[in-house]
């Protein structure tokens, strides 16, 4: 089997995998949200928000603990689809509180699934591999999002709230009949039953960039939370029939959204605004658009808040996450991410569900709108705040790294700190360009242009090192006037 074909052979099961489950969520989460308001009022959303985060923090710790009796993907979509059908004969007998419990299903089953799949998914690709591959998964997942958010509204409209649960069964059975070629079709690492030594739960928190970071992914869980209170509180005037089309609706665009963003902009935005600016785009819009459903009270500016949000969480945020994680240290990463993912996140759920108990009654759907807009302005201070530790860790990582090691976003900061007013801090980073072997003609331009001479010297040491041709005439032009440390290393 050529390179090419074992590459084609890991990723079709994958992500034709990660289309069925996206696809089936996007028929689950409105299916157990209609029945839910529609039964129960958004009276029952923040005990609801508590008990999802009780279970998914739960379940959470528990595979973190005891990793060898995690369930793999495939036999996750199959108890899913058992699980789903099992609602769907509940609702058709009206059950009581199986409503409630579809919700609760579907918040814990869809954040497990992308815990494990994506875990196992990950080291089915080394780390030049994974970023080709991830973008397709995840491209194919958006547009699993476009196909049951179509057939979810479709259904909706012709058959009710009910046929949804079924649909999204049919879809989890699908995607684990295909993810059982993972391992059988693909040249895969082979998984050491030897658990490597890992940092401890102390050594981790006592890690300022780790600590900021679970402070920065709380944050966005409460600002995700809160707008999908305000946006159900103003759906919750529809029928449970209607609910289910709007909901439906909202998962059909967020998916439109998000593939036309992913394939469109995302990587030329990544590219333009290194990783900080780029995720600063989340809490920019999130407020701004908080801020049109104050100011304009309808379902729809709430709906069109609530695809923001969603395109968010699905396209932006974890691809923004992944980053962030990439300068962690190899026995820190994989703990912190399954505790910041898994337990942390879903904790700013639990913080919400607390916080709209007491203050939703007085507070309503525009004050709690208020709380978005304070939140997400807090959020910029974070990214502001954070981006120094980031550089931090960066460059932990990055010195003595070879070039394949080092993550574009990191070559990006580190180019960005090359025009930093402060000479240490450039000299820092054209220090590690040098050591990745990333250095180039652009690079060498910023520290000639910079007004420290000391700058403009280590410039012109690499300049001449690297045989750059490009710059003879920024060369030229300190050696005729330039200060005396950089003219004398330029003859």
């Amino acid at each position: 089997m050529t390179a090419q074909a074992a590459w084609a052979a890991r990723l079709w099961p994958a992500a034709t995998y990660q289309l069925c489950f996206v696809a089936s969520v996007s028929m689950l989460k409105p299916a157990a949200n209609a029945l839910t308001l529609s039964r129960y009022q958004t009276s029952a959303l923040p005990w609801l928000y508590l008990a999802a985060a009780a279970i998914t923090g739960g379940l959470a710790v528990y595979t973190a603990l005891v990793p060898e009796r995690r369930v793999g993907p495939s036999a996750l979509a199959a108890i899913g689809a058992l699980l789903a059908l099992a609602l769907a004969l509940g609702v058709v007998f009206e059950l009581s509180a199986v409503a409630l419990l579809g919700y609760l299903f579907a918040e814990a089953f869809a954040t497990q699934v992308a815990l494990t799949f994506w875990g196992t998914v990950g080291d089915a690709f080394d780390a030049r591999e994974s970023r080709r591959a991830f973008t397709w998964i995840n491209g194919l997942g958006m547009s699993g999002a476009i196909l049951g958010g179509l057939l979810a509204q479709v259904a909706a409209r012709a058959f009710g709230a009910v046929t949804l649960l079924v649909g999204a069964a049919a879809l989890l059975a699908l995607a684990a009949l295909l993810f059982r070629f993972h391992r059988s079709a693909m040249e895969a690492k082979p998984v050491s039953r030897t658990r490597p030594a890992e940092a401890t739960w102390q050594e981790i928190l006592a890690q300022p960039y780790v600590r900021l970071l679970g402070g920065l992914v709380l944050c966005f869980s409460l600002v995700s939370v809160l707008t999908d209170f305000a946006f159900r509180e103003r759906a919750s005037a529809f029928t449970e029939d209607e609910m289910a089309d709007f909901f439906a609706a909202n998962q059909l665009w967020t998916g439109v959204f998000c593939v036309v963003f992913q394939l469109v902009l995302a990587e030329q935005l990544l590219r333009r605004l290194g990783i900080l600016r780029y995720l600063g785009l989340v809490p920019a819009g999130l407020g701004l658009g908080a801020l049109a459903a104050i100011l304009w009270p309808s379902g729809w500016s709430a709906w069109a808040l609530k695809i923001l949000e969603s395109a968010a969480s699905w396209s932006l945020l974890p691809v923004a996450y992944q980053l962030l994680y990439a300068p962690l240290s190899d026995d820190t990463r994989d703990r912190a991410r399954r505790f910041i993912d898994g337990f942390w996140r879903k904790g700013g759920l639990g913080i919400a569900g607390v916080f709209l108990l007491g203050l939703a009654p007085l507070l309503g759907a525009t004050g709690v709108l208020v709380v978005v807009v304070v939140l997400s302005a807090a959020v910029g201070l974070l990214l502001v705040q954070i981006r120094a530790r980031y550089l931090e860790a960066v460059t932990h990582r990055v010195a003595g790294a070879e070039a394949s090691q080092v993550q574009h976003d990191e070559e990006r900061l580190l180019a960005e700190a090359l025009k930093s007013p402060h000479p240490e801090r450039v000299l820092k980073a054209a220090t590690l360009l040098e050591h990745a072997t990333l250095v180039s003609a652009l690079h060498v331009r910023d520290l000639l242009a910079h007004p420290h001479e000391r700058v403009q010297e280590k410039g012109v040491q690499l300049a001449l090192a690297l045989d750059l041709a490009a710059v003879s005439k920024p060369l030229e032009a300190l050696v005729q006037r330039g200060a005396r440390r950089p003219r004398d290393a330029a003859t």
